[in-house]
């Protein structure tokens, strides 16, 4: 079982190096159940929404960095703003789901928890690219064009 996010699947600005190494995840994960279930092992992946956590913290803290003249610094303050509001789901959404694939006979290979998670994906295929960028760009960077 990998723990990857829902951000595997979809990248937002500013947090490149993040979604990178959950793509990585989703990616690994893949490769793992194909190889895996000849001899009987289930690969599953849990990807995560927004959940409570303390990572608007966590991000608070590795904002040391960051220039006060950055042309960046609005965006990063108005995302540790909305990490820290928490917005999310409750952690056991995650250790429900964990336990659903662990006891199922049959386990899905992707739980995607909660609703963001299921919808972040489904919109990112249904859209252009373009318009996926534009609005990723306004919603967290606060950019119109």
């Amino acid at each position: 079982m990998n723990i990857s996010s829902v951000l595997g699947q979809v990248t937002i600005p500013l947090m490149g190096a993040y979604t990178a190494s959950k793509h990585a995840v989703e990616s690994l994960s893949d490769a793992l159940r194909m190889e895996l279930k000849p001899i009987g092992i289930d690969v599953i992946t849990i990807a995560p929404g927004s959940i409570r956590t303390n990572f608007g913290s966590t991000l608070t803290q590795t904002l040391n960095w960051l220039r006060p003249d950055s042309p960046y610094r609005a965006a990063y303050e108005q995302m540790r703003s909305d990490r820290l509001s928490d917005r999310g789901a409750e952690p056991t959404v995650i250790a429900q789901a964990i336990l659903r694939a662990v006891r199922s006979p049959r386990p899905k290979a992707r739980y995607a928890i909660p609703w963001d998670a299921k919808l972040m994906p489904v919109a990112k295929a249904a859209l252009p690219k373009r318009a996926i960028d534009n609005i990723l760009r306004r919603v967290i960077m606060g950019q119109r064009s």
